[in-house]
Formats: structure tokens, sequence, C-alpha cells
């Protein structure tokens, strides 16, 4: 019990910090230069090193310790972000700093993301895996919208500082939680040269021979587009509803809760419907994006929203589950990278195509052309059936 509460606490108070700093650092980069491509740049900047590394970073996860790459990672970003609070504390703000954190953060997270997953599948069996990937996505939902909060209160009353301050405590306290945490099986460690390129090999090979793990990575993009949809369109929806940030919060806020109460349903839901969630979740996505579609009404917007957030969520814990469950412990963070590199794609993908359709089809639209999208994915369903295999 307590190995599943040390790792969720960790993970958790990790993302509060990273909600803080995330609001804190776009605050600082256009204040002080006054374009949104500022914000453009450093979005490009974090999924830079995930496009590029992945592949090369999730084999050497495979061959190492992934449990003190977790904790050498969260303690080489405590040291980094500490810095950079003291730096901003005695009022230093250079933009080139700022771009530089952002991007060795997001190295840090390339390397973190397979690692963390290799850990969790060597720290829990498959019955508790089920719990803590749920209970993650809910607690990780609620920390972000505290952190994003608390970061709104913070800025006004008194410095971003102390964002990047509250954010280098999240890197520690998951270190001093995840020492303790003691493994119920753990993967051999490679010594020596390792061969990168027959490595990838193995486990792309893997993920195409492996009845049902192709598929599920095709589910997986279905999440990315649903979420990167939805961070597009909700302000050009707040707009066409005549509404301000008040309406655009609420969509934030609505979508995120949703996630969180999937985190508190999913595990239940897949203990008794195992593999046909999937189809639950895609209908659901499916019937919610038709919905908004045809919506005008504010308040009706809003509740359509929280139930679409509450699916995706749903469906994101399903597939991330299942394949966690599917993959090998020697070939999980290989797993993890690939379906990382890939969700990156789509989701730089999604918020360009997004964007260019809303100037020409309309908001609505790309609603109706999610819902296509979910149809033919549906029908092709009767491969959901090969997850099934136990």
């Amino acid at each position: 019990m307590m190995r599943k509460s040390y790792y969720l606490i960790g993970a958790a108070w990790s993302t509060f910090g990273d909600g803080c700093q995330q609001i804190a650092m776009m605050w600082l980069i256009y204040q002080a230069t006054g374009s949104a491509l500022s914000i453009g740049v450093m979005i490009a900047v974090y999924y830079l090193p995930s496009l590029l590394l992945t592949p090369i970073l999730s084999v050497f996860v495979d061959q190492k310790d992934a449990k003190k790459l977790v904790i050498a990672t969260d303690s080489l970003r405590f040291i980094m972000i500490g810095g950079v609070s003291v730096l901003l504390f005695l009022g230093s703000n250079s933009i080139a700093v700022l771009y530089m954190v952002q991007f060795f953060s997001a190295l840090c997270y390339t390397l973190y993301k397979p690692a963390v997953m290799s850990f969790v599948k060597e720290a829990f069996i498959d019955r508790d895996l089920k719990f803590v990937m749920a209970k993650t996505v809910s607690l990780n939902g609620l920390a972000n919208i505290l952190g994003l909060g608390i970061a709104g209160v913070l800025i006004g009353a008194v410095s971003p500082a102390y964002c990047f301050a509250i954010n280098a405590t999240s890197f520690l306290v998951p270190v001093i939680l995840f020492s303790s945490i003691k493994r119920v099986c753990q993967k051999s460690v490679m010594q020596g040269r390792v061969r990168y390129l027959l490595k990838l090999r193995e486990g792309y090979g893997f993920v195409r021979r492996e009845k049902g793990m192709s598929y599920l990575f095709f589910l997986s993009i279905i999440n990315s587009v649903g979420i990167q949809m939805s961070a597009t369109i909700f302000l050009p929806i707040a707009k066409d509803l005549h509404g301000g940030s008040a309406l655009y919060s609420a969509f934030e806020v609505a979508f995120a809760v949703g996630g969180i109460i999937s985190g508190l349903l999913v595990t239940y839901l897949m203990e008794r419907w195992q593999y046909k969630l999937i189809y639950m979740t895609m209908m659901g996505m499916m019937l919610l994006a038709l919905l908004m579609g045809l919506s005008r009404e504010r308040l009706t917007m809003v509740i359509l929203i929280f139930l679409f957030g509450y699916f995706v969520m749903s469906h994101l814990v399903v597939t991330q589950t299942w394949i966690q469950m599917k993959s090998p412990i020697d070939m999980v963070g290989r797993i993890t990278g690939l379906r990382t590199m890939i969700a990156s794609l789509v989701k730089i993908a999604s918020a360009l195509s997004t964007g260019l359709f809303i100037s020409h089809i309309g908001i609505h639209n790309i609603l109706f052309l999610f819902a296509l999208f979910l149809l033919l994915s549906l029908i092709s369903g009767k491969r959901i059936r090969e997850l099934d295999d136990r």
C-alpha cells in the first residue's frame, strides 16, 4: 500500500510543480517579447528533444537501472530549476536562459518518461498497475489545476520566481519518495557497449509481432488527437459563443475535471468490461464530438466538454494500461519511447492542422471530422478483440 501511495504522491506533486512553472514560463517569455510567436517557439523547443532523441534514450533506459535513472533525472532537474529560481529572485530575466531551461527540461523529460514507465512496470504487479495508472491520471489532473491556479496568484501577487521554486521542490519530493519504493521485479542491467540500432529493431519488431500491440499504438493516436484538438479549439469556441476568458477557463476546467473523474472510475470499469471499454470510450468521444459540433449554448457546451474530457482521458488510461501490461519488462523504455515520439508528432500535426482548419472550414466542422475519424476507427474495431488474449 505504501508503495502505491509514495508513487502517487510523488507523481502528483511533480505535476503540481510543472503546472506552476508552465504558466510562469509563458508569462515571462511573453512579457519580455510581447510576441505570441515566442510562445510557439517555446512549445517547439520543448518537443524537439522528444522527436530527435527518444529512440536513443529509450534504448539506453532498457539497458540501465530505471529507478536510478528516475532519481538521477529528478535530482538534476531540482538543481537546474532551483538555480533558475535563484536567478529570478536576483532580478535576472534572460530570454536566452529561459529557452535553454525549456530545452534542457525537455531533454531531461525525454529520458525521464521511458525511465519512469519502466520503473512503474518493475514496482507493481499487473493488478496494481491498473490502479496506479488510473489514479495517476486523476491526481495529476487535480494537481495540474491547482498548479495553474496557484501560479496565477503568485505571478500577480509576488513574483514568477516562486513558481520556479515550487517546481524545484516538486523534483526533490519524488526523489525522496521513489527512493523508498521497493520493486517487485527488476530487469537485468546490461554491462558494456549498447547496440542501439539492434535494440531499436527489436522493440519495433515486438510492436509489429505482438498480437494487438500495433492497434494499441493506433488507438493511442486517438488520445493525442483528441487532447491536442481540445487544447486548440476551446478558445475559438469560447469566442464563437461570445464568451471571454471566464468561459475559456470554464472549458479548460470542465475538461480537466472530466479527466479526474475518469481516473476514479476507470479501474472498476476495466475490471468489469476489459477490452470492451475501448469500444465504449470511442463511442462516447464520437457522440460528444457530434453534440459539441451542434451545440450553440454556453452551459450545454461546458457540460459536453466535461463529458468529452471524461471519455478522452478514460480512453487514454485504458490504452496506456494495456500497452504497459503487454510490454516485456526489458522493452518498456523502447515501447514508451516509440509511443511518446508518435504522440509528439501527432500533437504537433493536430495543433497545426486544427489551427489551419479553423480558418477554412470552421470550428464545428472540425468536431464533425473528428467524429468521422472515430467512426472509421470503430469500423476496424474487430481488432480490439485481439487484446483479450490473456
